[in-house]
């Protein structure tokens, strides 16, 4: 064998072997994904003056706000199904409240497709396809169009900021 045919051996072999990693990191996140629930909650609230927020499970005293006695709260609550059939159901539900107002919400659906688009040990990169192409920029505002799930421990990480992950009801098993 001449240099030459080893070396194109070794690049083909080279190859062959990152594209099998490849796809068997995208299986491993398909099986860790499949029928799981994602969701998130923010929160705030102020109250005589003083200020508490919650994302995910982080809760924080922002302090006092210069006197603002107003009571108000807010919060916004994300849920995404990711299916093994490959399809998902996002459910968004936002609302707040002031002292001596009507209370506001607002809900939003959207269902699809999802897909890996890239796999390492560490992370995956998810993309989430609409039925409705109306529904792209419901996707695009909750940062969810594309985004990018990992694992620490225990603890789910949506786009760098922690998420909780369980079974889902709305999949078909």
């Amino acid at each position: 064998m001449t240099r030459k045919t080893v070396v194109m051996v070794v690049s083909v072999l080279a190859l062959t072997t990152v594209t099998v990693l490849a796809q068997s990191q995208t299986a491993r996140w398909q099986k860790l994904l499949n029928n799981q629930l994602l969701s998130n909650v923010d929160a705030s609230v102020v109250n005589n003056g003083a200020a508490t927020a919650r994302a995910g499970e982080t809760q924080t005293g922002i302090g006092d706000l210069g006197g603002l006695a107003a009571a108000a709260a807010g919060s916004s609550v994300s849920k995404l199904s990711l299916c093994a059939d490959r399809s998902f159901v996002l459910t968004l539900e936002d609302s707040a409240s002031v002292q001596g107002m009507a209370p506001v919400s607002s809900a939003s659906k959207v269902t699809g497709s999802w897909a890996i688009s890239a796999a390492t040990q560490t992370d995956a990169k998810i993309k989430l396809t609409p039925r409705s192409a109306g529904d792209a920029s419901i996707l695009k505002n909750a940062q969810l169009q594309n985004f990018t799930v990992s694992f620490t421990g225990d603890r789910t990480f949506v786009n760098k900021t922690r998420w909780y992950r369980m079974p889902a009801a709305v999949c078909k098993k």
